[in-house]
């Protein structure tokens, strides 16, 4: 066995300890939690990036801008989860096995839902791609959790802007590269706060 780690969550406190016993060995690092709902939401939302992922990859964009798109879309998730899910910061912490460990390898390893963005990127229709990806038995979990997010994305756009468009794309007729449209023309962040400084 390879070492790997996960996230064991449970809401009595007292039973993490011995849940955590019962699973730990020398290839499995076991980190416990009490946010059953961050967790849940971090395991939920990490396919619908790595889909995301597949599809910058599918459209044929370096490494670079891959990972760009990447550390963007799990910003607005990771925001939008704690001031409005009432998850907790530390569940969507970089370290965190449910958020971080699973996110990259979702996004970088060869998983379903990072191929079935590469498909879509590629200029495959929801309908192609799933068919597929269902010709190879694999279930595409990203799709099902935009589906159930529907209405959350109606009611906070502005706050979801690459998850919105995200949604357009996958359950939509959007095309791709509309995602790295989005992407990039959100820069918020100006070059100088010093009017002094500007020539």
């Amino acid at each position: 066995q390879h070492p790997l780690g996960i996230t064991l969550a449970c809401e009595v406190e007292a039973s993490l300890g011995p849940l955590k016993d019962l699973f730990a060995s020398p290839t499995m690092w076991v980190e416990t939690s009490t946010d059953l709902t961050g967790v849940e939401l971090a395991g939920a939302f990490k396919n619908v990036i790595a889909i995301c992922a597949g599809m910058a990859h599918g459209l044929g964009l370096p490494d670079g801008s891959v990972t760009h798109l990447i550390s963007r879309m799990a910003s607005e998730i990771e925001d939008f989860c704690v001031s409005r899910l009432d998850a907790r910061p530390e569940t969507f912490r970089l370290g965190s096995q449910c958020w971080g460990g699973d996110l990259w390898m979702s996004c970088i390893g060869s998983t379903r839902n990072r191929r079935f963005g590469e498909l879509l990127g590629q200029g495959r229709t929801l309908e192609q791609a799933a068919k597929l990806m269902s010709q190879q038995h694999k279930t595409i979990e990203g799709v099902r959790t935009l589906q159930a997010l529907e209405v959350l994305l109606r009611q906070y756009p502005d706050e979801l802007r690459l998850l919105s468009t995200a949604e357009r794309i996958i359950l939509g007729d959007a095309p791709a590269a509309t995602l790295i449209e989005t992407l990039m023309n959100d820069n918020q962040i100006p070059i100088t706060t010093d009017p002094t400084t500007q020539r």
